[in-house]
């Protein structure tokens, strides 16, 4: 009479379940890895923007050479410059004076992750020109 067979899992079967737990383990960690590296990426794109807004908006308020300097880097590594370009529309329909305007670019450049592509947000606005006898 043959011994009856016990109730466990055979060494190939064992092998294979914990072979498939190691890759499922795998894909598991990447996909942590990832979601961790995306919510590192828009935090930092959150402060370029927000940098890139309060420096847009500061400009806007105190006009071209009033800010106490035009380019600057974070302590975290964001760099910023604000540029001022004197712009000239054609004559206006009410007045038939051209319109003065300078121009505010604000660009923000940051690195995500060391030898990558540097990436970089830049914002613009318009705004009465405020010295429209340097066109004259």
């Amino acid at each position: 009479m043959a011994a009856p067979r016990d109730a466990g899992f055979t060494l190939i079967e064992a092998l294979t379940a914990l072979a498939l737990l190691a890759m499922a383990a795998g894909v598991f960690y990447r996909g942590i890895e990832l979601g961790a590296r995306g919510a590192r990426v828009a935090e930092r794109e959150s402060a370029a923007l927000a940098l890139a807004q309060n420096r847009l908006a500061e400009a806007a308020a105190l006009g071209p050479g009033s800010t106490d300097a035009e380019s600057g880097e974070t302590e975290t590594g964001l760099a910023w410059t604000t540029s001022f370009t004197e712009h000239e529309t054609p004559g206006s329909a009410i007045t038939g004076e051209p319109l003065r305007l300078m121009r505010i670019d604000v660009r923000v450049a940051w690195r995500d992750i060391p030898g990558r592509p540097t990436r970089d947000v830049t914002l613009s606005t318009f705004i009465p020109n405020r010295r429209s006898d340097a066109l004259q």
